[in-house]
């Protein structure tokens, strides 16, 4: 009766759990290839509203594990850089969709200061 068991149990297939969730997973970087780390990873469901968020860590990676199927707009943002958006990043059950971010550098502000006395005219007479 043991090894009946024992065989029974042997021939039962383990069955694989069904993941209901994807991942997104991505390394952020600057125009030169150099990482960045603590820049600030966020998707917004465009579907529901719903928003995710994560940092990158010191290696410049990114994930965010467990997310609903669905179309993402995924925004990156980091301090001395502007915005990085990519829309319409798609999740799918039980799949890991890799997004590399580029990030620019941010536009210096400037101030510019124009001083200049304006030419005295006569405007009563012809001469200058």
């Amino acid at each position: 009766m043991l090894v009946a068991f024992v065989a029974f149990v042997g021939s039962i297939k383990t069955a694989n759990a069904q993941v209901l969730y994807g991942t997104l997973v991505g390394t952020v970087t600057d125009p030169t290839g150099a990482v960045i780390p603590g820049a600030s990873v966020s998707i917004i469901n465009t579907e529901t509203g719903q928003v995710r968020e994560t940092e990158s860590d010191s290696a410049g990676l990114y994930q965010l594990r467990n997310v609903q199927s669905g179309n993402y707009d995924l925004t990156v943002t980091a301090s001395g850089f502007r915005p990085s958006i990519q829309t319409n990043v798609s999740i799918s059950i039980n799949t890991t969709t890799r997004i590399n971010m580029e990030v620019q550098v941010g536009a210096v502000t400037e101030s510019i200061t124009v001083e200049a006395s304006a030419a005295v005219l006569q405007t009563e007479t012809s001469d200058v």
